[in-house]
């Protein structure tokens, strides 16, 4: 992709990494409208509504990825909150994503219900150990292996 470019890919991204870099300042915005404010690559040119109909239509994008973290956040928000303020909470955790990526240059990966299933599994086991040493006799359930996908 950047041979097509000419090279200029790497230059650019990194040009606007730099940028947020600049413009952020504090560990971490703590608004939506700020994070959105501070990632706004183009300012004059891109409106603040623009941006903000961007994260909000990037959140429900999100949402429908099925398994995703933030599937899991909406329909545990869902109830609570309703539809608008919930698309808008996953909008800003999506927002604090993408400045963590871009001012800390930490690499995202999606973990989302596979981490979940092996972390119940640890769960049960130790409730059986807790169980045993407490005398009790469990047979532990048969759990079938996560498989990372």
């Amino acid at each position: 992709m950047c041979s097509a470019t000419g090279g200029r890919g790497k230059k650019s991204i990194s040009r606007f990494m730099d940028q947020v870099r600049q413009r952020t300042r504090r560990k971490l915005p703590l608004t939506t409208q700020e994070l959105i404010e501070k990632l706004n690559p183009l300012p004059d040119l891109i409106a603040p509504s623009a941006a903000r109909l961007i994260a909000n239509q990037c959140a429900s994008a999100a949402v429908k990825l099925k398994g995703s973290i933030f599937q899991l956040l909406y329909r545990r928000l869902l109830p609570r909150l309703g539809h608008k303020q919930a698309i808008w909470a996953v909008a800003h955790k999506l927002c604090r994503l993408i400045w963590m990526i871009l001012h800390k240059g930490i690499r995202y990966e999606e973990r989302g219900p596979a981490v979940s299933e092996r972390s119940k599994r640890v769960r049960t086991n130790r409730m059986i150990r807790v169980l045993r040493k407490l005398g009790y006799q469990v047979e532990p359930p048969i759990i079938p292996p996560c498989t990372p996908g």
